[in-house]
């Protein structure tokens, strides 16, 4: 089937060069249309509950992550409750205001002094207007301390942190313009640094999206291009010869296009999850384009030993050869991986479901790009094919493999032996392993914004913010017994573990009651409550917790960001013990937020991710099954594969790591690259077999046929996946580690435990080899495969 097909393409080069151009520029139309979304909404279908729920409480209340916060702290360490100092940042905020698409700025100059030296009368007038000079500024200054809305939200309990509230107009989910807008921000910014002996910088979920967008394209822009100039190294060094190089990078970048301008077609815009697809292609395409261009270049050895140019109908020949005995081996390896992306489609979320089927569509555009493609520009090259430098099937590469080999099939039970122990160790440790994120955890602690938010979180009020909404029909707002049992739920609430600020319509009335009164509870009576919220009307922090018909009211936890497991709890405490406080009174409740929504959207695909990754297995068990018809030589291939995920595991309890959304992608992308190595071998080894050698002869012959092209490969995947040790991201950080440290391993897998696996289970060979005339063996032959 492969010669007829490498007939039909070889014989009408020009033609199918026309068509393949003409598909590739068709799929690539769709590039203009691709946008950018890495907002929170991405996780999520338009139909999940929580999306919607959080959509009409983002209509009734407005944004809820749409402020910027600037952190302000001395140079010398002093406190900012000063006079000069104070009025600086009261300067700061006016600068701020200026600033476009700002709606509004609060800073601890801003809020209502609220008390007053006056008894039973409030002074609602903005703390830098209340200032007194002299020697009544330090009784003023310990009252600020204490102020309960101001403290510790706006300024640290210590007075040596404060935080300015940057409001803005600017739709979070569009980094472009959230980015701009974190510049200009900046920008105002710049020139006050050291005034007063301030210093400013940004914080917050809003400057953390524009420095993540930021430090993604800059990474991006450094990555790719040393990944590619390392690949095209060892291309040059391993094959000497411009069409190595050129054709492998032909076979990266055209499916890598076709899928991104399939997606722009489709309108699905590249997210947090499918932006690996950029290096996840490439890398499978030119992986098969490897063994490719080898295998073309041992057939061409073959039929011109003489070294010289060979004429056209040998360079036919030997391509010919090549494109039928790689295709097989191509057609399984991209087989197994789509099957292992497309079991992702199985899981809960709507955006891993799109990865999986956007993966798999481009690793068929891989494996169309290295069929077809790949032999179009092998035909137009010329000159003697380049004797192999190290590697090849005399080189120093095979025979050190060989060397490797033999000792592993005479001895295969202590091979075994010693991976079992590996593998146990392996699996104790991965037990410590836990699903986790941290949003402030996801660019490196190096970063002026990862030390600011390290200050909102631990001195001001908090990283996270979880709020809980409250509906009903009619004023339920003016309920004295509601209120109580908000304020029953706020006391509760501030001795969690984490949580710094707790604010709702009780927290207000409750200090108007303690400034009027001396006593901090809500009022008793309807009439009481009126009478508190109308001295309080026209107070934003007030409007901000409770609508104007007193019908709906929300209650903000502000949390330090001890990880979404923490925050989870915190989240499901929280709305059982508000349903338990509220329960008979005429409202609803629910517990909502961004923090909340993206923290389950991580969570939830993280353990998507998990449970894809155990389907994925069996997939590629049962593909196996049927490939090689025998479930004995099914579980030999698929324990090479699995045992480096094992090993990934391992290291990540042995170093405390936590499995967070871009690790866990890694697994699934180790898989399918590991199964690709194994199946190039097992696909040499069943020729071989069918060729009359014997078991452990056909064994070794496709070791050192087959095991250089994969050395290269899992070096150029070690290389390319290791430069993201250099990422400001943590997560791509652990990533490069991990991915660099499983490619490795599934090296060693494939070149020892492989064959002393087939040592110990294979046999005398006979599942590789034809039956008398009949259909073939338990084999990895195509046609047998798509007859059946």
């Amino acid at each position: 089937m492969y010669r007829r097909l490498a007939d039909l393409v070889l014989g009408h080069r020009l033609l199918a060069t026309v068509a393949l151009a003409t598909a590739v520029a068709v799929a690539a139309g769709g590039l203009h249309r691709l946008a950018v979304d890495f907002s929170v909404s991405a996780f999520f279908g338009d139909d999940d509950p929580e999306r919607l729920f959080l959509d009409g409480f983002r209509s009734r209340w407005g944004p809820d992550d749409d402020v910027l916060v600037v952190v302000v702290e001395a140079e010398d360490g002093a406190g900012l409750l000063a006079p000069g100092r104070l009025r600086r940042i009261q300067a700061t905020v006016e600068r701020l205001r200026r600033v476009p698409e700002v709606l509004e700025v609060e800073a601890i100059t801003t809020v209502a002094r609220m008390r007053s030296p006056e008894p039973d009368t409030l002074d609602l007038r903005p703390l830098i207007e209340s200032m007194p000079e002299g020697a009544a500024f330090h009784a003023w200054r310990q009252e600020v301390l204490a102020h309960p809305i101001a403290v510790p939200t706006l300024l640290s309990p210590d007075g040596r942190t404060a935080a300015i509230a940057v409001e803005v107009g600017t739709r979070t989910d569009d980094l472009q313009a959230v980015r701009g807008l974190v510049g200009r921000i900046h920008a105002a910014l710049e020139d006050l640094q050291g005034i007063d002996g301030l210093r400013y910088a940004e914080a917050g979920l809003l400057a953390q999206r524009s420095v993540f967008y930021t430090q993604l394209v800059r990474d991006q822009g450094r990555f790719i291009p040393l990944a590619a100039g390392m690949v095209c190294l060892c291309l040059a060094l391993i094959f000497r010869r411009p069409h190595g190089v050129l054709v492998p990078a032909v076979a990266a970048a055209v499916p890598t296009v076709m899928v991104f301008g399939l997606m722009g077609w489709c309108g699905e815009p590249v997210g947090l999850l499918n932006q690996a697809l950029f290096t996840l292609l490439p890398v499978i395409a030119v992986a098969d384009a490897i063994h490719m261009v080898g295998r073309f270049h041992e057939e061409l050895r073959l039929r011109s030993p003489g070294g010289g140019e060979p004429p056209w109908e040998v360079r036919r020949e030997a391509l010919a050869r090549a494109f039928a005995k790689v295709g097989v081996a191509c057609l399984l390896t991209s087989l197994t991986t789509a099957v292992g992306f497309l079991s992702l489609c199985a899981g809960e979320m709507s955006i891993l479901r799109r990865f999986g089927a956007y993966a798999a569509a481009g690793i068929v555009m891989a494996y169309g790009t290295v069929l077809l493609i790949v032999p179009l520009l092998l035909s137009s090259t010329r000159g003697p094919s380049p004797r192999p430098v190290g590697v090849g099937g005399d080189g120093i590469t095979a025979r050190w493999l060989l060397a490797v080999a033999r000792p592993a099939m005479r001895h295969p039970w202590r091979v075994m032996a010693v991976t079992a122990a590996l593998g146990a160790a392996g699996v104790l440790l991965g037990g410590r392993v836990v699903v986790d994120t941290r949003l402030t955890g996801m660019l490196s602690p190096g970063l002026p914004i990862s030390h600011a938010n390290r200050v909102v979180d631990r001195q001001l009020g908090g990283f996270l913010a979880l709020y809980a909404e409250l509906r009903g029909e009619g004023p339920v707002l003016e309920d004295p017994a509601l209120l109580a049992a908000l304020r029953e739920v706020e006391e509760w609430a501030r001795g969690r573990t984490g949580v710094r600020a707790v604010t709702s319509p009780a927290t207000y009335l409750a200090m108007v009651a303690e400034l009027l009164t001396g006593e901090r509870a809500v009022p008793v009576t309807p009439e009481a409550v009126a009478q508190y919220y109308l001295i309080l009307e026209g107070d934003r922090g007030l409007a901000e917790t409770v609508s104007t018909g007193r019908d709906g009211g929300r209650l903000l936890v502000r949390t330090q960001d001890l990880g979404a497991r923490a925050f989870a709890e915190l989240a499901e405490a929280l709305d059982g013990r508000l349903r338990g406080a509220l329960e008979g009174l005429p409202v609803e409740v629910r517990v909502t937020g961004t923090n909340r929504l993206a923290y389950r959207g991580f969570s939830h695909l993280t353990l998507d991710l998990r449970d894809g990754l155990i389907l994925a297995i069996g997939a590629m068990t049962a593909v196996f099954g049927l490939l090689f018809r025998r479930p004995r030589i099914a579980l030999v291939c698929l324990v090479p594969n699995v045992l480096p995920l094992v090993a990934g595991l391992g290291l990540m309890g042995a170093l405390g790591w936590p499995l967070e959304l871009t690790p866990a992608a890694i697994f699934t992308v180790v898989l399918g690259l590991a199964v690709d190595d194994t199946l190039h071998l097992m696909a040499r080894t069943r020729e071989e077999l069918r060729g009359g050698s014997g078991a452990e002869e056909a064994v070794l012959r496709a070791i050192r046929h087959t095991g250089d092209a994969v050395v290269i490969t899992s070096v150029i995947l070690c290389g390319g996946l290791g430069v993201n040790l250099l990422s400001s991201f943590r997560a791509l950080v652990v990533l490069g580690a991990l991915g660099t440290w499983m490619i490795f391993i599934a090296l060693v897998c494939d070149l020892v435990l492989l064959p002393a696996l087939l040592a110990a289970f294979g046999g005398d060979g006979s599942w590789g080899r034809l039956r008398g005339g009949g259909p073939p063996a338990p084999s990895v032959d195509p046609a047998w495969f798509l007859r059946g």
